[in-house]
């Protein structure tokens, strides 16, 4: 761990949960100071404001130690902080008036969210840049729902004819109520559409390439125009007639209705039932002697022959209708996801507002376009030392943002040093975008770009062998943890417990719609259901806890 703490390097630490991830930064925070490295120069990013605020209170503590604590205390701290007996003897003075130095510096040392860092960013930035006199949204839900509004009012208006069947198509497909989740789920990830190219043809071109498709659905009618389809089905159905069994007469019965329809999908609906099951796999047919006494021996072999070919092509069609069908779902999510977007965009601007996802929008285009320059030498000119915490929480656009600055620096510039922690395991952030395999890929990143040590912490302090076990069962298996660790327990014999309960169900004795239409409004209150799931699950858990706790045997 010592050689995490030393100023000097660049460091990227992959540590396990409970084994001190929030001390090493801490502690790197006051080596840089003991250092010598003004306060004004430190730039501490963690994923939350409580994470930031629990760093600053650490380091104002150990701060307040430095300067009060005896001798042979504060001499004991910095060993524990990587430094031998008579360095920490020589920084002992230092180390007393740190607490002071850091109180009088003019700038503190940064420690903030990337949030908190965009926004400073972006006050740094020109005068004319697009974000000037926008105030910040806390809440985003009001800005939806007066998109939303809008979003309505246009698909009503007249020349709108597109977005509105895009709309009807979402609906008919997905229902209403999936369709506001899928383009609300487009709105939060705005930011990586945005950075894409934020170009509906493009985008669909790109996918027409990978699902092979056309932009108007041609499957149906290649299928059916196959020189002799008609002809081998016919024949078939000749000798499917002659097998026996219900199912065998009732899939000939079908497959002679399907020559008489002219809608082509419901004409493929009935005949793949004569060649595939349900899951829409050829059905299994296999030659027999009673199926060659009643075929003959070339008749047995031909129908073999012919349910082998034509399964194989319903097989193929079906998939074919499944990708047309994807893409006419991502076409009509794009269009109204694009059009929800300018509605939301052009009320933000109406009204000067932005939210945090337009920070980051702003942010990478600072960071990237023609006043990068200018922004890119106040940071530089601003920090020496960046420390970047739980970064296995961060988002493919934040990691894109600090691409670009550190991407700036040419060959011979002297480069900040980084420190970096985090542990792709413990990413719990997917559904603010956060991708743990950025960890991986921004360490080799400042492996090679900024000479970075990397340094791996498997033991825990925090659980107990027990949970320890199944952490690793759980990861060894994982094919996206490839290369996984083992981790150890510190604590060998801490007691411990993993168990598993089976879901609750959600309580049905609350009050139903029926009981809605029968009440008298005037006189008796609606009554609503009522998921109690959460609430029984969290009095569960007490429950079980307090039947745990101090009879829990040593590593059971």
């Amino acid at each position: 761990m010592s050689h995490a703490l030393d100023p000097l390097k660049s460091v990227v630490v992959e540590a396990c949960a409970g084994s001190g991830k929030t001390w090493a930064l801490a502690s790197r925070l006051i080596r840089l100071l003991l250092a010598g490295v003004p306060p004004s120069r430190i730039l501490a990013i963690t994923y939350t404001r409580k994470a930031a605020a629990e760093i600053e209170a650490r380091l104002a503590q150990w701060l307040r130690d430095l300067a009060v604590k005896d001798d042979h205390a504060v001499i004991e701290f910095l060993a524990e902080r990587g430094m031998t007996k008579s360095e920490a003897e020589a920084a002992l003075p230092r180390a007393r008036g740190l607490y002071e130095a850091v109180l009088l510096a003019e700038q503190p040392p940064t420690i903030t969210t990337f949030h908190g860092w965009f926004v400073r960013l972006l006050s740094a930035a020109p005068i004319n840049s697009p974000h000037a006199g926008r105030s910040l949204v806390q809440a985003a839900q009001p800005l939806m729902d007066e998109a939303w509004a809008s979003l309505a009012r246009r698909a009503a208006a007249k020349g709108e004819d597109t977005l509105a069947q895009a709309l009807l198509n979402l609906f008919a497909s997905i229902g209403m109520h999936s369709s506001k989740n899928l383009l609300t789920s487009f709105i939060n990830r705005r930011a990586e559409w945005q950075a894409y190219d934020h170009d509906v043809d493009t985008a669909l071109a790109h996918l027409r390439d990978v699902l092979q498709v056309e932009d108007t659905p041609v499957a149906l009618q290649r299928f059916f125009a196959q020189p002799g389809l008609a002809e081998d089905l016919r024949e078939f159905l000749a000798l499917l007639i002659k097998e026996e069994g219900v199912k065998e007469l009732a899939r000939s019965e079908q497959l002679a209705a399907s020559f008489e329809m002219e809608d082509l999908a419901a004409r493929f609906a009935t005949l793949r039932q004569a060649f595939l099951t349900k899951e829409h796999q050829p059905l299994v047919r296999k030659p027999s002697d009673a199926m060659t006494k009643r075929q003959g021996r070339a008749g047995a072999e031909r129908f073999i022959e012919l349910h082998h070919q034509l399964s194989a092509w319903c097989v193929a069609l079906h998939g074919a209708l499944q990708e047309e069908a994807t893409y006419a779902l991502n076409r009509a999510g794009l269009t109204a996801g694009v059009a929800l977007l300018a509605a939301l965009e052009d009320w933000k601007s109406a009204h000067r507002l932005m939210d945090f996802t337009d920070l980051e929008t702003l942010a990478d285009a600072l960071l990237s376009g023609e006043d990068s320059a200018f922004l890119q030498a106040r940071l530089d000119a601003r920090y020496q030392h960046i420390l970047l915490d739980e970064f296995q929480d961060t988002n493919p656009l934040q990691w894109r943002i600090l691409r670009a600055w550190f991407d700036a620096y040419g060959p011979g510039q002297e480069r900040p040093r980084v420190f970096m922690v985090g542990d792709p395991k413990q990413s719990i952030y997917r559904f603010r975008r956060a991708e743990p395999r950025i960890f991986g890929a921004a360490a080799s990143y400042l492996q090679t770009h900024f000479n970075a040590e990397r340094i791996e912490m498997d033991t825990t302090r925090r659980n107990a062998p027990a949970v320890v076990e199944v952490v690793n069962a759980l990861f060894s298996a994982q094919s996206a943890f490839e290369g996984f660790r083992p981790q150890q327990a510190f604590h060998t014999q801490l007691p411990g417990r993993v168990a598993v309960w089976p879901l609750i169900d959600r309580n049905s004795s609350e009050a139903t719609s029926g009981d809605a239409m029968l009440r008298d409004p005037l006189t008796e209150p609606q009554r609503h259901d009522e998921d109690n799931r959460r609430t029984d699950e969290a009095l569960m858990i007490a429950s079980q806890l307090s039947q745990w706790v101090g009879r829990l045997a040593v590593h059971e």
